[in-house]
């Protein structure tokens, strides 16, 4: 994987490209297959898989010497992906760390989480890391790390009021 601003000077023809905006930064002159990105990463690899199958059957037609490439699984005959753990967050669930409080917006399968933040009136933050054309209204494939669940909080919030609620209750002898 390669990320960068730039995305016509990488790449070679036998590469592909998933953007969410491949109208954007140069990517016109990617020298491969350009796949627009909308959320749906198993249309993705169908694509992909597509694209090598395509390629497959044009490198057999014009070379018998390639006919001996290991021909591309289709998607009813792919191994199942590995099974990923079962993420402890929801979509709607309000969590906080010690920085920040949001509500879950998205679980990605792999377990990363959209993020709405949240200011402690109530407001609604938006993305605080740069966007680089991706979504303003939330923090995108955050990782979970840190994160816990919190009850709702009642707005307007004093600046920790919600983190009483991240630490187990312990009882303190003195």
């Amino acid at each position: 994987m390669i990320i960068t601003s730039d995305k016509g000077c990488v790449g070679k023809q036998r590469d592909f490209l998933i953007d969410d905006h491949p109208e954007w930064t140069n990517a016109d002159q990617f020298p491969g297959t350009i796949i627009t990105f909308t959320g749906d990463w198993p249309s993705v690899v169908e694509q992909i898989r597509f694209g090598l199958r395509i390629r497959q059957a044009m490198a057999s037609a014009f070379s018998p010497a390639t006919a001996s490439i290991a021909p591309v699984p289709s998607p009813a005959a792919s191994p199942e992906p590995a099974a990923v753990p079962a993420s402890r967050f929801r979509a709607g669930m309000w969590i906080a760390n010690e920085h920040s409080l949001g509500r879950v917006r998205y679980v990605h399968p792999e377990g990363t989480l959209d993020i709405v933040l949240f200011e402690r009136d109530g407001r609604q933050i938006g993305r605080v890391s740069p966007a680089m054309g991706g979504p303003r209204g939330f923090e995108p494939c955050a990782s979970p790390e840190g994160w816990a669940e919190i009850a709702r909080p009642a707005f307007p919030t004093t600046k920790f009021a919600f983190l009483h609620d991240l630490a187990p209750s312990a009882s303190v002898t003195r």
